[in-house]
């Protein structure tokens, strides 16, 4: 296995676009507003503005959420003050105080809750009234007479626990350190830095500002004196202040500027992560000199200031070291040079270097990434030279003797991918040499040089991502050796999210080679690809997604990547469609033509056609081929078109595709007379398309299917897809497409959900969820699992290793994978395993989109790029990635195509690609029969992949297509005779007739595509022919079985007795029971019911044949099922059966009929207690049935057959008394479980019942316990809660109960009434948590995880693990494999940021006030079924229905993590991450 390092390119300054903020954020950034006073001190004191821009930009690295803004004096404009979330005051104090004649807008902003922050002398203010607002408002200040301000070093040998004070170490400093402050005396002052200060601080006499008596006793006594401390007001807002700041050099220490941006984000209301502010690099002496009021002294000496303030290790090169070089002694590097740290806001994003080289003979050019890990360090050195006397030598002309850099390679004349270099958009000298940092050149110089002289700058291609913000590097000349530091980037600073490390989270099989072909900035996050016949890759690049929707306001782009030089890697881009009528497109299909191409994009709800003329890659005109096809913003909507073996377009859409309309938007009905609607009638869900290029000829070829995300068709015709569940059921599919068949996402008969009850139901959800077991849904060749399924192609290509040849390839971005299904015959369907191409086994923002075959033979695939998957979210929009598969070694070549000749187009139509073949095949066709000759041979291949390309075409020849098709059934290949019958179709040829000769073909698969052509066939030889299909039928191959169905569909009763002829008495065999199980014919119910009443039928067998005739129109049913009145043995199976056919019947007088009354009531007898005796009395309404449902009620059936039990049992005659006497009752179990289940009911007439029995003192605790928790339940139980307190009703040892409950309430006046009237429940952990990428790094404990995530945290209350806990929300088994820790903090913080499909919640009003709340489960026209939180169905008549209406929000609470403290949370994160396919 071997991983290529051809790495991310990034294209010139015009290719940078717009960023768009993550999905997942949501919050408005903080604000922080720096006021800097006037020069006050001289050189290097009191720079306030130097001073701020410093704390500035390490803010700023520290935090991408907020705003800083540093202005001279206090700002004119008041929307600064107004938008401010913090202000920071650094200022000469006293009556020169900046703030002095602003306090009352001051106090009106931290009233508001805005933080304040004053940094030295900004700490003092006059006595009298400002002073003591200065007190109010900052907790503390320095009050003439009384404080004092001598120079000493302040020792911080220890820091108390608080935000403030997170990563900084204890320190020592000298510093004007004010002390002996007035504090607030109101508690809320908090000391952060405190030392004991020295005798000689008492050394001046006494005076405003330098000594009293209160000091002198306090500094004798050797008290500790606070010069840093926090504040909170108790009217609102954080403050922060600091007595230090006098030196500006002091900025260079890690420790004090840690703890002071700690504090101003703090007061800003950030979260401070536990280990401090990152603050990036280290501030250099350099930096310091930077933005100073003053000019510097001529006598300056900056080593001296380095040596007094100890800033050594500030100036280091980095923090960090990239490789570790072995050394034995010998010569050590000499810095000859070195830059400040150079950044984007660095003028000209450059610096100037000059240094001698006098006596050097070995010269090393070094960058080095700053220390701050970023890693889009790209540097140039430009027009570097070596000066002697009056000559120079430029570099570029000489030879190095090493060369490394951290990506990319060392380049001459270009930048570290081989592209033109630029700053700032813009050429810049006259050469340069490439690097990314770190790197490090090595010349060996001949000869004696003066100097050497160039500018370091940073490359466009660098600084234009991420908004300029993760590039900064160093510059640094150094002679004799190369310094350790120097070399590669090591794992230990990788960014594994930028695109210089975009391969070494990817485990690649064997065989392989992945090059990244092209990343950010020229391209975001990838959709859709297709590779034009010049090799070309065409990408959708999609930002306007969903929450992002409008964020580029350009619209989204088709892009167009070309690699010029053969190495994989596009050195080419451009725009060829940019606009918001293709935002979120999902497909992209390149259709060349002898001038120019057509491209069709599909974007709903709109599929447009680009048609570019004249090859100029800019679309001349667009047309809408389909109109009001799909929700927008959907990716369940339409999906990618391509051109088949056969001339046609195929294409598909999921289940929001909704319909099909035309240009003009009317309603495309298929060739079949089918409207194109999701509406059941006949149509359902997901659903491929066949048409013409121009669209007509429309025919759906199969659905019922969930979100077929995209579909691909190999040369025999043979089309294929994957589906993906509802999310969490580990029933993601791979489909071999029978054509006309029902893939069974939703009920064929009703249209309702899987989860819905129905007979012969399948005992294993994945199956369950594709309705399996009914008769009519064809099965499933390969079932993998969780996933979030996309991109499918086949491969039949020759270049990658010959376990891919001819394979479907395929990518899941939920398991971020890219795999191949081998597959083989089974039967007369298919069968396949799984082989991994690439897959993120460490980076599991690996989110493979797309796949396609390119003219080579590689594949190239889309990458998303994103967090997680699923719930329609994107959460970072400013990566995408572009990959190509092949093997080791392989050039990027695209073979040159001669359309115009026969020999040419026949020599392209064998290419792997599908945009060379379908030029090939239009070439081919154009010559008809010209070509004739050449296809013949081509038929003739040994590989019949190429001979069925070839057959396609000799078909449409004018009157030859007859001939080949009767040649091609005697094709000694299968696939090839398939392709014969399909042909055969599109020719319009009558398959009875035309394909008569392989009626009997040894291959099934042969025999399957034979029945399924039959069903349009309106001849009278058709009956026969199916029947003799039918007769092989081996009882065991459900392929086989649904392609007869599938056959008989539109002649059914014809075909049966048809086969009924044939078979004679032997129709009772088991491959006989089949048929007449799958058969829709008449004749067919009359068996089965015959098959039913066999006393030698276990009843559990019985079970599809009843499924079976609910298929059956009602009045055939009707008869069929009297039959079985007469088994009148009273036996269990008997009365069951009666029972089952009376439900079964239409408008059957059971009262009418003695035979089934006795039946009926022998049944209720037998299963009076049992979830069959509900069922019973639901369908028969029985007298005197109250005491069996109480009965039911107090049993151990689950709870949704205990809350339909209390329901029916309140609505009979005094069935409310009943549930009174049953809540008083002595037994306190008995009592409490009503009461529980009442709970769970939660209608009006149950909350009555149970806000009596809360604020009954006489019950016991227990029973009361469930009636809060029951009322708890709802807003009407909640308003009735609170009720009972205010009224001093509710109990006093269940109000505590009661509060924390109604703190949890989704109703924010609730929440506060029960803050008034009950006492509060409050988290385990107080403390603010740690940002989600902080907690995303933390490990926990996945034990302790797994007892938190069934115990408190109530998850297993919603969500299913391992077949454990409730089937509210998706089940969890395997959620490890799909998300990545940050999607997963996500979805637990903010559970409504990316709502999977089909688990919205809903909200629905009854007719008589009652609401319910929860998934809907199912929609039929009779009845919807919504799932509550607590798992129960409740079943609502459609006429009973006022409201039905989706909720913005998740069912998922959002305030889990209030139930445990953050490491609690980590713990159950690590369980959910360890969930995983082969996890436990």
């Amino acid at each position: 296995m071997r991983t290529r390092s051809c790495l991310a390119i990034c294209f010139f300054a015009a290719a940078t676009v717009t960023f768009l903020s993550s999905l997942a954020t949501a919050a408005e950034p903080k604000h922080i507003l720096m006021v800097a006073g006037r020069p006050s001190h001289g050189y290097g004191a009191h720079e306030h503005y130097a001073g701020l821009k410093i704390l500035e930009e390490s803010i700023k690295a520290s935090s991408d959420d907020v705003e800083t803004t540093v202005v001279r004096g206090w700002p004119e404009d008041a929307s600064l003050i107004e938008k401010a979330d913090t202000i920071v005051i650094y200022s000469d104090g006293g009556g020169r105080h900046v703030a002095i004649e602003h306090l009352d807008a001051i106090r009106d902003k931290m009233n508001a809750g805005c933080g304040l922050v004053c940094l030295h002398y900004a700490v003092e203010m006059v006595p009298g009234p400002p002073g003591d607002a200065m007190v109010d408002l900052l907790g503390g200040h320095f009050e003439i007479n009384y404080s004092v301000n001598p120079h000493w070093i302040g020792d911080f040998k220890s820091l108390p626990e608080h935000p403030v004070s997170r990563g900084v170490a204890p320190f020592a400093t000298n510093d004007e350190w004010y002390f002996h402050l007035r504090f607030n005396q109101d508690g809320h002052v908090t000391p952060i830095l405190a030392a004991v200060a020295p005798e000689d601080t008492m050394r001046r006499a006494d005076g405003e500002h330098s000594g009293n008596p209160s000091v002198r006793k306090s500094v004798a006594a050797g008290e500790k004196q606070t010069v840093a401390w926090t504040y909170d007001r108790p009217a609102g807002g954080r403050a922060f202040g600091l007595s230090g700041g006098h030196f500006h050099w002091n900025w260079g220490h890690d420790d004090l500027r840690r703890l002071v941006v700690n504090a101003i984000r703090w007061t800003a209301g950030e979260d401070i992560a536990k280990t401090g502010s990152s603050m990036g690099q280290p501030v250099s002496i350099d930096e310091l000199l930077e933005n100073q009021d003053y000019d510097r002294p001529k006598n300056f000496n900056s080593d001296k200031i380095k040596e007094e303030f100890k800033l050594d290790a500030a100036s280091n090169l980095s923090k960090k070291s990239n490789r570790k070089v072995g050394r034995s002694g010998g010569p050590k590097p000499r810095i000859l040079f070195e830059s400040p740290l150079v950044t984007s806001e660095t003028p000209g994003d450059r610096v100037e270097i000059e240094t001698s080289v006098k006596g050097v003979k070995d010269l090393y050019l070094v960058v080095t990434d700053g220390g701050d890990g970023y890693s889009c360090d790209w540097a140039d050195w430009i027009d570097p030279q070596l000066r002697r006397g009056d000559s120079t030598e430029l570099l570029t002309n000489m030879e190095w003797k090493s060369a490394a850099t951290g990506f990319g390679k060392v380049k001459k004349a270009a930048n570290c991918v081989g592209l033109p270099w630029s700053v700032e958009g813009e050429a810049v000298g006259s050469t340069a040499i490439g690097v990314h940092a770190n790197s490090v050149i090595h010349y060996q110089l001949s000869g004696e040089f003066d100097s050497f002289t160039a500018t370091g700058a940073l490359d466009t291609g660098g600084s234009s991502q991420q908004g300029g913000k993760e590039s900064s590097v160093k510059f640094v000349v150094y002679a004799d050796a190369a310094p350790e530091m120097a070399g590669a980037a090591t794992a230990s600073q990788k960014n594994q999210h930028e695109p210089a490390f975009a391969l070494d989270g990817l485990e690649i099989a064997e065989g392989l080679e992945v090059t990244l072909s092209a990343s950010e900035p020229v391209l975001r996050s990838l959709t859709n690809l297709d590779i034009d016949d010049r090799g070309r890759v065409w990408v959708c690049d999609v930002m306007n997604y969903r929450k992002n929707n409008g964020a580029r306001p350009e619209g989204d782009r088709i892009l167009i990547l070309e690699d010029t030089t053969g190495d994989g890697v596009m050195d080419s881009s451009k725009t060829f469609y940019q606009g918001r009528d293709i935002d979120s497109a999902m497909g992209i299909c390149v259709l060349g033509g002898p001038h120019g191409n057509e491209v069709i994009v599909s974007a709903s709800p709109t599929i447009w056609r680009f048609i570019d003329e004249d090859g100029d890659d800019i679309p001349d005109r667009k047309e809408a081929m389909f109109t009001e096809t799909g929700m927008p913003q959907h990716d369940h909507s339409a999906h990618s078109f391509f051109a088949g073996p056969d001339g046609k377009l195929y294409w598909n859409f999921g289940n929001t595709g909704q319909q099909v309309k035309d240009a003009n938007g009317q309603t495309v009905v298929d060739i079949h007379g089918r409207p194109v609607v999701d509406d059941g009638k006949p149509l359902f869900g997901g659903m491929p398309f066949r048409c013409d290029l121009d669209g007509s000829n429309f025919e759906v070829l199969a659905h019922n299917f969930r979100n077929n995300w995209e579909t691909t068709v190999d040369s025999f015709g043979t089309l294929w897809q994957s589906d993906n569940d509802d999310d969490g059921n580990q029933g993601v599919r791979i489909n071999f497409v029978m054509e006309q068949g029902n893939y069974g996402y939703r009920d064929e008969l009703t249209g309702a959900g899987w989860r819905d009850d129905r007979m012969n139901i399948e005992q294993e959800i994945p199956f369950r969820h594709w309705h399996l077991n009914d008769p009519g849904v064809v099965p499933n060749m390969l079932q993998t699992g969780a996933g979030s399924p996309s991109g499918i192609c086949v491969y039949e290509g020759r270049l990658l290793p010959k376990r891919f040849w001819d394979q479907i390839i395929h990518c899941d971005p939920g398991p971020n994978v890219v795999r191949a299904y081998p597959t083989t015959a089974d039967g007369a369907g298919y069968s396949a395993t799984i082989e991994p191409l690439v897959t993120g086994t460490t980076d599991k923002w690996f989110r493979p989109a797309d796949v396609c075959v390119a003219p080579d033979g590689s594949l190239f695939v889309t990458d998303w790029y994103d967090p997680g998957v699923g719930g329609h979210a994107q959460g970072d929009t400013n990566r995408g990635r572009l990959f190509r598969i092949a093997p080791p070694g392989s050039t990027y070549q695209t073979p040159k195509f001669d359309y115009s000749t026969v020999a040419g187009a026949c020599s392209a139509l064998r290419n792997p690609n599908l945009a060379v073949r379908y030029k090939a095949y239009q070439a081919l066709l154009s010559m008809g029969s010209a070509a004739e000759a050449d296809l013949h041979e081509l038929y003739q291949d040994p590989n019949p992949r190429i001979a069925a390309r070839a057959l396609w075409l000799l078909g449409r020849i004018d009157g030859v297509g007859a001939k080949y098709v009767q040649k091609a059934l005697e094709h000694s290949n299968a696939d090839i005779r398939i392709t014969a019958i399909r042909l055969a179709k599109e020719l319009k040829l009558t398959p009875s007739a035309a394909c008569a000769s392989v009626i009997s073909d040894p291959s099934a698969a042969v025999r399957r595509e034979l029945a399924t052509s039959l069903r349009y066939d309106e001849s009278a030889a058709m009956p026969a022919t199916w029947a003799k299909l039918a007769m092989q039928y081996d009882g065991s191959d459900r392929w086989y079985l649904e392609a007869l169905g599938i056959g008989s569909e539109l002649r059914s009763a014809e075909c049966f007795d048809a086969w009924l002829d044939g078979i004679g008495d032997d129709w009772n065999s088991p491959a006989a029971q089949d048929i007449i199980w799958r058969t829709r014919a008449p004749k067919a119910a009359g068996l089965m019911a015959k098959l039913i009443a066999d006393p030698s039928m276990e009843l559990a067998a019985t079970d599809r044949f009843f499924r079976s005739l609910e298929y059956h129109d009602a009045a055939t049913r009707t008869a069929a099922m009297k039959s079985l009145l007469a088994l009148q043995s009273g036996s269990d199976r008997d009365d069951a059966i009666i029972v089952r056919a009376i439900e079964r019947m239409n408008n059957f007088d059971v009262d009418a009929d003695s035979r089934a009354k006795s039946a009926i009531e022998r049944q209720l007898k037998r299963t009076r207690g049992t979830v069959a005796y509900l069922d019973l009395v639901k369908r028969f309404n029985p007298a005197g049935m109250q005491d069996s449902l109480l009965e039911l009620l107090n049993s151990d059936v689950d709870d949704s057959t205990k809350v339909e039990a209390a329901a029916m049992l309140g609505e009979t005659e005094n069935g409310p008394m009943v549930l009174r006497k049953s809540l008083a009752s002595e037994s306190v179990a008995e009592a409490s479980n009503v009461a529980r289940v009442l709970g769970l009911l939660g209608n009006g007439r149950a909350m009555n019942m149970l806000s009596d029995t809360a604020a009954s003192t006489d019950r016991a605790f227990d029973v009361r316990k469930e009636a809060v928790v029951g009322l708890s339940r709802s807003k009407d139980g909640q308003g009735r809660l609170i009720s009972l307190a205010t009224e001093g009703k509710l109990p006093a040892d269940t109000r505590l109960l009661a509060g924390g409950l109604l703190a949890r309430s989704e109703d924010e006046s609730i929440r506060k009434q029960a803050a008034e009237c009950l006492p509060q429940i409050t988290q385990k952990d107080s403390k603010p948590l740690a940002p989600i990428d902080q907690l995303a790094t933390m490990r926990g404990d996945v034990e302790n995880g797994m007892k938190l995530f069934r115990g408190v945290g109530t998850c297993a209350n919603c969500h299913i693990v391992k077949q454990v806990g409730k089937s509210v929300g998706p089940d969890l088994s395997e959620i490890g494999s799909k998300l990545s820790r940050e999607a997963m903090f996500t979805s637990i913080l903010a559970p409504s940021a990316g709502i999977s499909h089909n688990y919205e919640t809903y909200n629905l009003l009854t007719a008589g006030g009652q609401v319910f709340n929860g998934l809907l489960i199912s929609e039929t026209p009779q009845e919807v079924t919504i799932r509550t939180v607590d798992a129960i169905d409740r079943k609502i008549k459609q006429d009973d229905i006022e409201v039905l209406k989706k909720a913005e929000k998740s069912i998922m609470p959002d305030n889990l993590h209030h139930t445990m403290d953050q490491q609690g949370l980590v713990d159950v994160v690590e369980y959910l991450m360890s969930l995983t396919k082969t996890g436990t």
